[in-house]
């Protein structure tokens, strides 16, 4: 799977990640999740910390692709 522009240019690749990670970060969100009380802000201001360069690059990325 390849993800291209108006122009055909390929921007994106499909990346194989072992499926194992996908469960880890699953499993750590919901372990916050249960230990903070169900309280969903805490778990995304965590994760929002961990992540936010890649969070940011992505959202650039989608806004280079908007205009």
């Amino acid at each position: 799977m390849k993800l291209v522009n108006e122009n055909n240019d390929v921007i994106a690749e499909e990346i194989e990640v072992p499926k194992v990670l996908g469960d880890i970060f699953e499993s750590l969100a919901a372990a916050i999740f249960i230990d903070s009380q169900f309280n969903l802000n805490i778990v995304w201001q965590i994760y929002y910390n961990f992540m936010k360069n890649e969070i940011g690059n992505f959202a650039s990325f989608l806004f280079k692709l908007r205009t």
